[in-house]
């Protein structure tokens, strides 16, 4: 089921740096409120705590979600939008930043939760963007992936 909605996710977006933004879209969106977060953090609880529950959410975390970010990512540098980088390792940390995001914005609650992924994102996106003759292509490309 998830691995459709990457599917439809990545075949919504021309660009893989788009589709990143997509996923944390996706994501943000099953927060729709601070209390709506917080009852997805009470099952969090479970996974961590109870090894059964754990083997599964580290199962998705690692493969659904850590792999398709990490895909679009190898197609963002193959595509010329971000520089050649450990996307494991950038993979990583845009999953941290996703759900980094929603907790702030649980706190904050200033702007929506995309918009506090998207921020997130657009940051870590932007420190890697492809420099040089490239250059108006990738900015195009992000400003496209934030809209």
């Amino acid at each position: 089921m998830l691995g459709d909605e990457f599917t439809r996710i990545r075949a919504k977006h021309r660009s893989p740096l788009a589709a990143v933004f997509g996923l944390a879209d996706c994501v943000a969106a099953m927060a729709h409120t601070p209390e709506t977060l917080s009852n997805s953090l009470a099952f969090l609880q479970m996974d961590l705590v109870d090894p059964d529950f754990h083997k599964h959410a580290l199962a998705h975390s690692r493969g659904i979600g850590r792999r398709a970010i990490r895909r679009l990512l190898d197609e963002a540098v193959a595509a010329g939008e971000l520089q050649r980088c450990d996307t494991a390792r950038l993979a990583r940390a845009v999953q941290g930043l996703i759900g980094g995001s929603l907790l702030q914005w649980a706190i904050d609650r200033r702007q929506a939760a995309i918009v506090c992924a998207r921020i997130s994102i657009r940051c870590s996106s932007h420190a890697i963007a492809r420099r040089g003759s490239e250059d108006a292509a990738s900015a195009e490309r992000l400003r496209e992936a934030d809209t």
